[in-house]
Protein backbone atom coordinates (compact mmCIF):
# COMPACT_ATOMS: atom_id res chain seq x y z
CA UNK A 1 0.00 0.00 0.00
CA UNK A 2 3.05 2.66 0.98
CA UNK A 3 4.63 1.57 -2.89
CA UNK A 4 1.31 2.05 -3.99
CA UNK A 5 0.70 5.65 -2.42
CA UNK A 6 4.80 6.44 -3.16
CA UNK A 7 3.87 5.61 -7.30
CA UNK A 8 0.75 7.87 -7.07
CA UNK A 9 2.67 10.75 -5.37
CA UNK A 10 5.27 10.64 -7.54
CA UNK A 11 3.02 10.03 -11.01
CA UNK A 12 1.21 13.66 -9.49
CA UNK A 13 4.95 15.31 -8.68
CA UNK A 14 5.27 14.15 -12.63
CA UNK A 15 2.48 15.66 -14.07
CA UNK A 16 2.38 19.24 -12.62
CA UNK A 17 5.79 19.34 -13.73
CA UNK A 18 5.21 18.70 -17.38
CA UNK A 19 2.35 20.82 -16.81
CA UNK A 20 4.65 23.82 -15.99
CA UNK A 21 7.65 22.87 -18.58
CA UNK A 22 4.25 22.96 -21.36
CA UNK A 23 2.36 26.01 -19.80
CA UNK A 24 0.93 28.06 -22.96
CA UNK A 25 1.56 31.56 -23.02
CA UNK A 26 -0.78 34.24 -24.89
CA UNK A 27 -0.35 37.59 -25.21
CA UNK A 28 -1.51 41.14 -26.99
CA UNK A 29 0.86 43.96 -27.72
CA UNK A 30 0.44 47.88 -27.89
CA UNK A 31 3.17 50.60 -28.44
CA UNK A 32 2.37 54.54 -27.48
CA UNK A 33 5.29 57.55 -28.08
CA UNK A 34 5.76 60.33 -25.24
CA UNK A 35 8.44 62.86 -24.52
CA UNK A 36 8.69 66.32 -24.79
CA UNK A 37 10.15 66.52 -28.47
CA UNK A 38 6.80 65.10 -29.83
CA UNK A 39 4.76 68.11 -29.01
CA UNK A 40 6.16 69.50 -33.04
CA UNK A 41 5.49 66.00 -34.46
CA UNK A 42 2.56 63.83 -34.89
CA UNK A 43 2.73 61.03 -32.85
CA UNK A 44 0.08 58.29 -30.75
CA UNK A 45 0.35 59.21 -27.51
CA UNK A 46 -2.62 56.69 -26.13
CA UNK A 47 -1.81 52.56 -26.31
CA UNK A 48 -2.50 51.16 -29.71
CA UNK A 49 -1.84 48.11 -32.06
CA UNK A 50 -0.39 50.39 -34.20
CA UNK A 51 1.55 53.86 -33.09
CA UNK A 52 3.47 56.17 -35.45
CA UNK A 53 5.07 59.05 -35.09
CA UNK A 54 5.63 61.74 -38.04
CA UNK A 55 8.63 64.61 -38.56
CA UNK A 56 11.62 65.71 -40.28
CA UNK A 57 10.11 63.93 -43.38
CA UNK A 58 10.10 60.56 -41.72
CA UNK A 59 7.70 58.22 -40.37
CA UNK A 60 8.13 55.72 -37.74
CA UNK A 61 5.57 52.89 -37.18
CA UNK A 62 4.76 50.28 -34.87
CA UNK A 63 2.88 47.60 -35.22
CA UNK A 64 1.68 45.19 -32.58
CA UNK A 65 1.37 41.18 -32.84
CA UNK A 66 -0.16 38.34 -30.60
CA UNK A 67 1.23 35.46 -29.45
CA UNK A 68 -1.19 32.42 -28.92
CA UNK A 69 -0.27 28.93 -26.93
CA UNK A 70 3.49 29.66 -26.78
CA UNK A 71 5.34 26.70 -25.16
CA UNK A 72 8.26 27.64 -22.54
CA UNK A 73 11.47 29.30 -24.07
CA UNK A 74 9.98 30.31 -27.03
CA UNK A 75 11.62 33.05 -28.75
CA UNK A 76 8.48 35.26 -30.05
CA UNK A 77 7.32 38.60 -32.02
CA UNK A 78 6.61 41.64 -29.86
CA UNK A 79 5.95 43.68 -33.20
CA UNK A 80 7.49 45.54 -35.54
CA UNK A 81 9.53 49.14 -36.60
CA UNK A 82 9.02 50.57 -39.81
CA UNK A 83 10.50 54.04 -41.17
CA UNK A 84 10.30 55.42 -44.01
CA UNK A 85 10.65 58.82 -45.61
CA UNK A 86 13.30 61.04 -47.12
CA UNK A 87 15.59 64.03 -46.03
CA UNK A 88 18.01 64.34 -42.88
CA UNK A 89 16.87 64.36 -39.30
CA UNK A 90 18.80 64.04 -35.77
CA UNK A 91 16.88 63.15 -32.86
CA UNK A 92 18.14 64.06 -29.57
CA UNK A 93 18.82 62.30 -26.38
CA UNK A 94 15.51 62.49 -23.91
CA UNK A 95 13.68 63.77 -26.61
CA UNK A 96 11.21 61.22 -27.73
CA UNK A 97 10.45 57.85 -26.00
CA UNK A 98 8.77 54.58 -26.77
CA UNK A 99 6.47 52.26 -24.57
CA UNK A 100 5.91 49.05 -25.72
CA UNK A 101 3.15 47.08 -23.60
CA UNK A 102 2.91 43.17 -23.26
CA UNK A 103 -0.70 42.92 -22.38
CA UNK A 104 -0.92 38.62 -21.23
CA UNK A 105 -4.15 37.13 -20.81
CA UNK A 106 -1.80 33.41 -19.17
CA UNK A 107 -0.73 31.51 -17.91
CA UNK A 108 -2.00 34.28 -15.95
CA UNK A 109 -3.15 38.09 -16.46
CA UNK A 110 -0.90 41.14 -16.61
CA UNK A 111 0.93 43.71 -17.97
CA UNK A 112 4.37 44.08 -18.94
CA UNK A 113 6.61 47.19 -20.02
CA UNK A 114 9.59 47.41 -22.35
CA UNK A 115 10.43 51.78 -21.83
CA UNK A 116 13.50 53.33 -23.86
CA UNK A 117 14.38 56.52 -25.45
CA UNK A 118 14.99 56.42 -29.32
CA UNK A 119 17.52 58.88 -30.55
CA UNK A 120 20.18 58.64 -33.58
CA UNK A 121 20.34 60.57 -36.70
CA UNK A 122 18.64 59.13 -39.94
CA UNK A 123 19.68 60.48 -43.91
CA UNK A 124 18.52 59.29 -47.42
CA UNK A 125 20.99 62.27 -48.63
CA UNK A 126 23.13 60.04 -50.91
CA UNK A 127 23.05 56.62 -49.52
CA UNK A 128 20.44 55.79 -46.82
CA UNK A 129 22.06 56.25 -43.15
CA UNK A 130 20.32 54.90 -39.67
CA UNK A 131 22.23 55.49 -36.68
CA UNK A 132 18.43 55.45 -34.84
CA UNK A 133 18.36 53.01 -31.72
CA UNK A 134 15.56 52.21 -29.20
CA UNK A 135 16.81 51.89 -25.72
CA UNK A 136 14.32 49.64 -23.52
CA UNK A 137 14.67 47.64 -20.56
CA UNK A 138 15.38 44.00 -21.65
CA UNK A 139 13.44 42.47 -19.34
CA UNK A 140 9.48 42.88 -18.29
CA UNK A 141 8.33 40.23 -15.92
CA UNK A 142 4.36 39.44 -16.15
CA UNK A 143 3.96 36.85 -12.70
CA UNK A 144 5.75 33.64 -13.34
CA UNK A 145 6.57 34.72 -16.91
CA UNK A 146 9.47 36.76 -18.43
CA UNK A 147 10.39 38.31 -21.19
CA UNK A 148 13.41 38.94 -22.44
CA UNK A 149 13.97 41.00 -25.04
CA UNK A 150 16.50 40.14 -27.81
CA UNK A 151 18.86 43.25 -28.25
CA UNK A 152 21.37 43.61 -30.95
CA UNK A 153 24.68 41.64 -30.93
CA UNK A 154 26.75 43.75 -33.45
CA UNK A 155 26.40 47.40 -34.84
CA UNK A 156 25.73 50.69 -32.80
CA UNK A 157 22.92 49.25 -30.43
CA UNK A 158 24.89 46.15 -29.92
CA UNK A 159 23.51 45.18 -26.37
CA UNK A 160 21.81 48.27 -25.07
CA UNK A 161 18.77 48.00 -27.71
CA UNK A 162 17.77 47.73 -30.97
CA UNK A 163 18.91 49.42 -34.50
CA UNK A 164 16.11 51.05 -36.46
CA UNK A 165 17.10 50.71 -40.13
CA UNK A 166 15.75 53.42 -42.92
CA UNK A 167 12.90 52.28 -45.18
CA UNK A 168 13.03 49.17 -43.65
CA UNK A 169 10.88 46.69 -41.69
CA UNK A 170 12.54 45.99 -37.82
CA UNK A 171 11.35 42.86 -35.65
CA UNK A 172 11.47 43.00 -32.16
CA UNK A 173 11.39 39.51 -30.52
CA UNK A 174 11.94 38.09 -27.06
CA UNK A 175 12.37 35.00 -25.27
CA UNK A 176 9.18 34.03 -23.04
CA UNK A 177 10.21 31.81 -20.39
CA UNK A 178 7.58 30.63 -17.34
CA UNK A 179 7.56 28.86 -14.49
CA UNK A 180 3.77 28.34 -14.07
CA UNK A 181 1.79 25.41 -12.34
CA UNK A 182 -1.23 24.17 -12.97
CA UNK A 183 -4.63 26.16 -12.08
CA UNK A 184 -5.81 24.65 -8.72
CA UNK A 185 -8.43 23.19 -9.91
CA UNK A 186 -6.87 21.33 -12.55
CA UNK A 187 -4.26 20.06 -9.58
CA UNK A 188 -7.29 18.68 -7.65
CA UNK A 189 -8.97 16.83 -10.62
CA UNK A 190 -5.47 15.02 -11.06
CA UNK A 191 -5.64 14.23 -7.48
CA UNK A 192 -9.09 13.17 -7.42
CA UNK A 193 -8.12 10.73 -10.47
CA UNK A 194 -4.78 9.29 -8.69
CA UNK A 195 -6.32 8.54 -5.41
CA UNK A 196 -9.32 6.12 -7.60
CA UNK A 197 -6.92 4.40 -8.69
CA UNK A 198 -5.14 3.40 -5.75
CA UNK A 199 -8.31 0.94 -4.40
CA UNK A 200 -8.47 -1.00 -8.09
CA UNK A 201 -4.89 -1.60 -7.36
CA UNK A 202 -5.08 -2.32 -4.33
CA UNK A 203 -8.01 -4.93 -5.37
CA UNK A 204 -5.87 -6.42 -8.00
CA UNK A 205 -2.66 -6.82 -5.95
CA UNK A 206 -5.48 -8.67 -3.33
CA UNK A 207 -6.86 -10.71 -6.11
CA UNK A 208 -3.10 -11.92 -7.15
CA UNK A 209 -2.30 -13.21 -3.72
CA UNK A 210 -5.28 -14.84 -3.54
CA UNK A 211 -4.73 -16.79 -7.12
CA UNK A 212 -1.35 -17.89 -5.77
CA UNK A 213 -2.62 -19.43 -2.76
Amino acid sequence: MRILRSTASALLAGVIATASAGAQINYTTQGFFSGPGISGLGCTTVASLTASCSGGGFTLVYTGTSGLNLANNTITSLGTFNLTGTGTVTVPAGAVFFTLLVNQTSPSSGQGVFLGAITGTVSTAGTNFSSLIWTPNQLATIGSTQYQMIYDNVGPAANIGLGIPINNTRGIDALVSTTATPEPNTVALMVTGLAGLLPVAVRRRKNGRQGQG
